[in-house]
Parts: structure tokens; C-alpha cells; sequence
């Protein structure tokens, strides 16, 4: 469903921010200062940005879906492993008290002692399981905000690279060599008055 809605609205953004582009650098060619807030110029200058960011998420989210994927499943091995060696220490203290349950008078106290020790082994078992659990969910926190901390990182150092270049492209094609030397001309005359 998400991803049919996504067919349909990635050629529309597509549309919107080329037909944007045309609105934002039709005109009479001259040098305009920044739009208001309000203006359509900047509705389309917002417009493009989204589409930029759609268009990057779109890029950028997969591989980082993909490795979250992988990193659960290695996080959910550990905890299966965990949970079995918890399960293999009931079991072998349910063997022991089973065991000594039926044994007659003489061999309570036997039983008791025993009984003692398997308590102490389950305590000092689940404790180590459970600190092996913490750790492992340590871990896989810190390195999952690690990766996500990269992800964001590297996702707005391509959004600034790309917004530059753009910026750029466009400069170059809208400032003609009349334009330039009226900048220089007015910048002299700012430097002289």
C-alpha cells in the first residue's frame, strides 16, 4: 500500500519541483531580493527543498533499513541464546529437586544441602544470564545510535554538497556577464561613496 502511494506521489513531487523551478527562475531576468515568506517563489523554493529531502530519504533509507534489519536479528540471536541457557538451568535444577524429592528420611538432609546448592547455581545462573542480556542490549544500543548518529551525519553532509551544487549550477546559469559587471559597477561605487 505504502509503496503504491509512493509511486504515485514521487512523479507528482517530481512535477511540482520542476514546474517550481520554472516559476522561481521565470521573470524579467534581473536581480530580485529574497522573497517574502509568503510569496510563491518561496512556496516553490519549499516545495523543492521537500522534494530534495523526498528524494534523499528515498536514496538513503533502504541501506539503513537494511542494516537496522540486520543488526535486530543479530540482537534477537543473542537474546534466543540467553533465554536458552536460562531454560536449560531450570531444567537441570528441576532434575536435581525431582531426584531428591522420593529419597527417604536418612537422605534429607542431603537433600536439603542439595537443594541449597541447585537454588544458588539457578541465582548465580540468572544473574550471569541476566548480565550477559543487559550487555548485549547495551551494545547493540550504542552501536545502533553509532550507526544512526553516521546515518544523520552522512545524510546532511549529501543534503549541504548537493544544495551547493545546485546552488551553484543555478548561479551559473542565471548571472549573465551584464549582470556581473553591474555587480562590479555597484560595488564600486559602494566602495567610493
Amino acid at each position: 500500500m505504502f509503496r503504491r502511494v509512493q509511486n504515485i506521489l514521487l512523479p507528482i513531487l517530481l512535477l511540482l519541483a520542476v514546474s517550481g523551478l520554472a516559476a522561481a527562475s521565470g521573470g524579467e531576468g534581473g536581480h530580485e531580493e529574497f522573497p517574502s515568506i509568503f510569496s510563491t517563489a518561496m512556496l516553490w523554493r519549499v516545495i523543492n527543498f521537500a522534494v530534495l529531502f523526498g528524494f534523499l530519504y528515498k536514496v538513503t533509507a533502504g541501506p539503513v533499513r537494511n542494516f537496522m534489519s540486520t543488526r535486530s536479528g543479530q540482537i534477537q540471536s543473542a537474546l534466543e541464546q540467553a533465554k536458552r541457557s536460562k531454560e536449560d538451568a531450570e531444567a537441570r535444577y528441576k532434575e536435581i529437586t525431582g531426584r531428591l524429592a522420593g529419597r527417604d528420611q536418612e537422605f534429607e538432609e542431603i537433600r536439603r544441602t542439595a537443594v541449597a546448592n541447585a537454588e544458588k547455581l539457578k541465582e548465580r545462573i540468572m544473574e550471569e544470564a541476566h548480565e550477559k542480556v543487559n550487555k548485549i542490549e547495551e551494545k547493540a544500543r550504542e552501536s545502533i545510535r553509532q550507526e544512526i548518529k553516521k546515518a544523520k551525519e552522512s545524510l546532511k553532509q549529501e543534503a549541504v554538497d548537493l544544495a551547493l551544487k545546485l546552488s551553484e549550477e543555478r548561479l551559473l546559469k542565471e548571472i549573465s556577464s551584464s549582470d556581473h559587471k553591474r555587480f562590479v559597477a555597484s560595488y564600486l561605487n559602494e566602495m567610493k561613496g
